[in-house]
């Protein structure tokens, strides 16, 4: 799984010249340009990633929250990946 960047993020109106930033706890961009309304959720992510973490290693192989649980760490996975490439051929 690819790591999550260090927490905690935070979210500010106007950062490395772009509206509604995220960036990590090193002060590395995230993202740009995010919906005000979800600045915050994004901003929360390391804890709720977690959190997922930790539901999916408590809960039973196979049962609903446990699959829930990995599909979204997958899911995050896959995106932050995606992200790197495309930063990387920028």
């Amino acid at each position: 799984m690819t790591p999550v960047p260090p927490g905690p993020w935070s979210f500010q109106r106007f950062r490395f010249g772009s509206n509604n930033v995220v960036s990590d706890a090193n002060g590395q961009y995230l993202a740009g340009n995010v919906p005000s309304t979800a600045g915050p959720l994004m901003a929360a992510g390391p804890e709720l990633l977690e959190r997922m973490a930790r539901i999916e290693r408590l809960t039973s192989r196979g049962s609903p929250a446990n699959e829930i649980a990995l599909a979204t760490l997958r899911e995050f996975g896959y995106r932050r990946a995606a992200l790197r490439i495309a930063g990387d051929a920028v």
